[in-house]
């Protein structure tokens, strides 16, 4: 069960990175992007964690 809420959780921040790269490219502010990259960053170290 737990496995499954961790995969929501990643998809859903996939989703929230892409989104924020898609408004990057139209121009949005650089911390934006800085959000995106810093989001599956800590999944990654979250699951390596556990």
């Amino acid at each position: 069960m737990l496995k499954v809420i961790t995969d929501i959780f990643i998809v859903l921040v996939a989703l929230e990175a892409l989104g924020i790269m898609i408004l990057e490219m139209f121009g949005s502010q650089t911390s934006l992007a800085q959000k995106a990259f810093s989001l599956p960053t800590f999944v990654k170290s979250r699951k390596f964690s556990s």
